[in-house]
């Protein structure tokens, strides 16, 4: 095995780091909420991320939430040094990042309301995994949420034989940097000359090409670890229950939704227990990463989702909803998409809502609103039917169906998308400095958005200071100097005209992609 002290290991080849959608203390609130809790508010709360490496999931946090206080601890001090770094830039008095060791947390530090441990779980001893859930029981708040990520079998039983014939091979290897060189070598040649098993060869080329899309911090750390213990799902809830901690529900909301297996096999499984479900849909699924909730044992919160707790909340399409022809004045189907899901649609105001939803996104709107609004949009001869019926009861089952499938977001407090676009375009402060960088940058619903060149060097300019104009006018001056290049629709260089054009369908697109604040 690789020698590499944790610490050693991610000052040599740090993690890839970015925001985690799931992760954003926002998503562990509506799901507590769906659950039948009651969380603390996230614009109000605090919160404690253990392993937070360069703050990327924890800034833009921060940003969004100024008057909740936030923690991130990590055993790099390199990377701690980078967070702080990036907080002072962006002048938040709310965030304070610490080279700390997880194990040395103690009551003194306090209650937190969400305790965030993203890709920490399975990548330590089992006296680290054993001191994760004593700080999730210790400083967690009585109604608080902690999000603990981890390779789950038996999906990881494959990746596993993989990571044991990469490890062999790069033992002898003292460089991080080489071992994933040779890494990356090795998993071309068994997925070229493997046996010709049909299904060991697809699982070779399957995890050859899981490689291929990572960076070289995420293979190391994936793969070469000294560290990656995947465990069965009723392993880690019994591990939880230990601490007097109980399972809430998954993150990911698609996870948690009952209808992923055939109707038949539910059946079958009906009667169990919740937990145990739970872990025969993981056997059913070849599940292999879960981010489960936690809260205390004694904390009120049900198995099932009720619809009546969508009240209140905040809807959102989770993608750009491609379908343009909605035919609401028509009876016959109409495919709903939203990459790369779709569903096909019949009833008019089911329809209705879907064009609501297009017509602002990346925005959202509280359930009642939306279903005010998809109303108003249908022909008035079918209006009378919605009268007297509550939101819940017309459109709630598909609003939370769609949601278990992944189409739609729900909140109890909703980011901020600015869908207008300003004489004084702003852009988010965290996007900004991100892209000077790098070209994957956080927006405001925390997911990640890749810009090119041009798209960076422009989002560094929506600060509200400069003007349209002024915008175009830099914009042309960098391309007279040779540092930007933009062409025309005929592929010639662009001049000033078409400059304007390219920049106001850049400035849509970021509006697009819930990247302006104002």
């Amino acid at each position: 095995m690789p020698l590499f002290e944790p610490q050693a290991a991610y000052d040599s080849i740090a993690y890839p780091d970015h925001a985690q959608r799931d992760a954003h203390v926002r998503q562990l609130e509506a799901v507590a909420v769906l659950m039948g809790m009651n969380p603390p508010a996230v614009t109000d709360c605090r919160v404690l991320e253990i392993g937070c490496a360069t703050g990327a999931n924890l800034l833009p946090q921060a940003y969004d939430l100024p008057e909740s206080r936030f923690v991130g601890i990590d055993l790099s001090p390199a990377q701690i040094q980078t967070a702080n770094s990036l907080a002072q830039k962006l002048e938040l008095g709310n965030i304070d990042f610490r080279a700390a060791d997880l194990c040395d947390i103690d009551a003194s530090w306090g209650l937190f309301d969400y305790i965030i441990a993203h890709g920490v779980y399975s990548w330590t001893p089992p006296a680290v995994r054993d001191a994760l859930m004593k700080v999730c029981k210790q400083n967690l708040a009585p109604q608080g949420v902690a999000y603990v990520s981890y390779n789950v079998l038996p999906g990881w039983h494959t990746r596993q034989a993989v990571r044991h014939a990469l490890v062999y091979h790069v033992q002898a290897i003292d460089d991080a940097r080489k071992q994933v060189e040779q890494a990356r070598s090795l998993i071309e040649f068994l997925s070229e000359h493997g046996s010709e098993s049909a299904q060991w060869k697809q699982q070779l080329q399957g995890e050859r090409d899981f490689m291929r899309g990572l960076a070289d911090g995420g293979v190391f750390h994936e793969h070469l670890e000294r560290d990656n213990t995947p465990v069965y799902f009723h392993e880690f809830v019994e591990h939880a229950g230990r601490h007097g901690l109980g399972y809430i529900a998954d993150a990911d909301l698609s996870v948690n939704n009952p209808q992923q297996i055939p109707a038949k096999a539910m059946a079958t499984l009906g009667n169990l227990p919740r937990e145990r479900v739970e872990q025969y849909v993981d056997f059913l699924m070849g599940r292999s990463f879960r981010r489960t909730l936690l809260c205390h044992a004694e904390a009120t919160r049900d198995e099932r989702i009720d619809t009546d707790r969508l009240r209140g909340l905040f809807v959102a399409a989770a993608g750009a909803v491609t379908t343009t022809d909605f035919g609401i004045d028509r009876s016959a189907p109409v495919e709903i998409a939203i990459a790369p899901h779709a569903i096909r649609v019949a009833d008019p105001l089911i329809k209705a809502v879907f064009a609501q939803l297009a017509s602002i996104y990346p925005a959202a709107i509280t359930l009642e609103e939306l279903h005010e609004k998809a109303v108003g949009r249908l022909p008035v001869a079918m209006r009378g039917g919605q009268q007297g019926t509550s939101a819940v009861e017309s459109v709630g089952p598909v609003i939370l169906s769609a949601a278990l499938h992944g189409m739609l977001m729900l909140s109890r407090h909703a980011p901020q998308c600015c869908v207008q676009i300003a004489h004084r375009p702003i852009a988010s402060a965290v996007a900004r400095i991100q892209a000077q960088d790098v070209s994957d940058v956080t927006n405001r619903r925390h997911c990640l958005t890749r810009l090119d060149a041009t798209a960076r060097f422009v989002i560094g300019l929506l600060d509200g200071r400069h003007d349209v104009h002024m915008i175009v006018d830099k914009v042309e001056r960098a391309v007279r100097k040779g540092t930007l290049s933009i062409q025309a629709s005929d592929g010639r260089p662009a001049g000033t005209g078409a400059i304007l054009t390219v920049f106001e369908r850049m400035l849509e697109g970021f509006a697009q992609s819930a990247l302006l604040v104002g």
